[in-house]
């Protein structure tokens, strides 16, 4: 079974490479492997075993060519990074967490790696990020409670996006009218659409209103309550990864450079 304390996102393997998304507190951490790392070491075989995926025939077998990380896989690859997971995310439950806490918990990603050793292999930081640090869309500020005792939530608090005379949301025709600028803000929302994937996140209401430009001619994405807009995103495809990216394009591609609605 998993290690006590994680509890696991997702996973997936795929060509020479598997990977664990799992979560401890506020902290999750991207545990991957490379098949061709360990498969000298007695670890190694044994996993690549576990998963179906032995040495001879990790590339030809097209039936394991893709597809969900195995149970057994994860507890593998889990146990051998935990003594290190552990370390990094000492705190097990966001219970009594501040909000600037949660907002600020950073990403690892690990990678399971050989030391040149055949009998010995090591887990190395292969980056920490954090989601909040890097990219541009509205930060949790605080949560709105009543009652006498706050026991009741009315509101949440977002960060305010200071925008000048040529900037606000993409409905607005001085927006619109920077067609110069457009190929930057749309490689900036990918960006953060990136990241957000990444973190196993979804944007889902992507539309032209929910795209606000600041007062530096940056592109920030805001409104993660749901919902889509079905001129930018299929019903079908709604809050998908997929979804997402059909709204960007939609958006930068098809919309904005012929808008249908000004403001």
């Amino acid at each position: 079974m998993v290690p006590p304390a994680f509890s696991v996102q997702s996973g997936w393997t795929l060509d020479d490479v598997s990977q664990v998304t799992v979560t401890r507190g506020p902290t999750t951490f991207v545990v991957s492997v490379r098949f061709s790392n360990v498969e000298r070491t007695p670890w190694g075989r044994d996993y690549l075993q576990r998963i179906g995926r032995l040495p001879s025939d990790h590339i030809d077998n097209a039936d394991n060519a893709t597809g969900e990380q195995s149970p057994d896989g994860s507890e593998m690859l889990l146990s051998r990074c935990s003594p290190l997971m552990l370390k990094l995310a000492p705190t097990l439950s966001i219970q009594g967490l501040p909000v600037e806490v949660l907002c600020s918990s950073p990403t690892y990603r690990l990678e399971l790696l050989s030391t040149g050793e055949v009998e010995d292999d090591g887990v190395q930081i292969a980056g920490t990020e954090n989601l909040t640090e890097a990219n541009r869309f509205s930060r949790l500020v605080g949560i709105v409670t009543t009652g006498e005792f706050g026991e009741q939530v009315a509101g949440i608090l977002l960060e305010f996006i200071v925008t000048g005379p040529g900037g606000g949301d993409c409905l607005r025709r001085a927006v619109q009218a920077r067609t110069e600028m457009h190929e930057k803000w749309k490689a900036q929302v990918g960006e953060t659409v990136n990241e957000l994937h990444a973190h196993q996140l979804v944007w889902g209401d992507v539309n032209a209103g929910n795209v606000v430009i600041d007062e530096s001619s940056n592109a920030w994405v805001i409104d993660f309550g749901g919902l889509n807009n079905p001129e930018f995103v299929d019903d079908e495809l709604a809050e998908t990864e997929e979804g997402d990216w059909q709204g960007v394009h939609r958006l930068f591609d098809e919309w904005l450079p012929s808008p249908t609605l000004s403001l």
